[in-house]
């Protein structure tokens, strides 16, 4: 039982400071990327929470609605932070290639 209040909290903390950074992302403060991180990381904690509902609750057909809910939610959230990360990667690795040495002509 202390494992789920401690797994509560961390995605309840997870949720709270995800959902602030999408607010101030979503006002332009930086990439596109990170805003999608950061809604793939509110998704991710819902599912966690869910999925924390669901052992709590023992009601068989409670328990197979919420498996389902939290699994949709958590591919959802993770489709977010895999194209978030990998936008954010393609814009980190454009800014570090290195243009191609090319001959000069001499004047003379």
């Amino acid at each position: 039982m202390t494992i789920n209040i401690a797994s509560a909290a961390v995605s309840l903390l997870s949720l709270y400071y995800a959902s602030r950074l999408s607010i101030i992302f979503r006002s332009g403060m930086l990439q596109k990327s990170w805003r999608g991180i950061a809604i793939g990381m509110v998704l991710v904690s819902i599912a966690n929470l869910i999925f924390l509902a669901r052992t709590i609750i023992m009601a068989e057909g409670m328990s197979q609605i919420l498996l389902y809910a939290g699994a949709i939610t958590a591919f959802m959230g993770g489709l977010f932070l895999l194209f978030g990360l990998r936008k954010e990667y393609r814009r980190l690795c454009e800014g570090k290639r290195e243009p191609v040495a090319t001959e000069q002509k001499v004047q003379s």
